[in-house]
């Protein structure tokens, strides 16, 4: 199981390319584990950034595994509705529970 802790609390155009970079190397580390993305405390995450999880979610996708996302604030939640690809929880306990059992949010 890899679990990536989004250390910023916001993130847009400007923290594209890192974001992109973390989710990357997570993706790799991840193998054939589960790979869950820590949103706690991210309060701000914009389509912008979602473009990068998506890019994440194809690369995870196409090695056989996925990906699930756990916590942020509200904007969070409301950004990653418009993300079914990537199953979204409350906790990271729930998060890391489904990435292990590999269900669906």
């Amino acid at each position: 199981m890899t679990v990536l802790h989004c250390g910023a609390t916001h993130y847009h155009a400007d923290s594209f390319a890192p974001l992109g970079r973390a989710l990357s190397a997570a993706v790799e580390q991840a193998g054939q584990g589960g790979l869950v993305i820590d949103l706690s405390g991210v309060v701000l995450f914009s389509s912008t950034a979602l473009r990068a999880l998506r890019a994440a979610h194809l690369e995870r996708e196409r090695q056989g595994g996925r990906i699930v996302a756990a916590g942020g604030g509200e904007l969070v939640s409301g950004v990653l509705k418009f993300a079914p690809f990537i199953p979204h929880y409350q906790s990271l306990e729930e998060a890391v529970a489904a990435a292990g059992r590999g269900a669906a949010g």
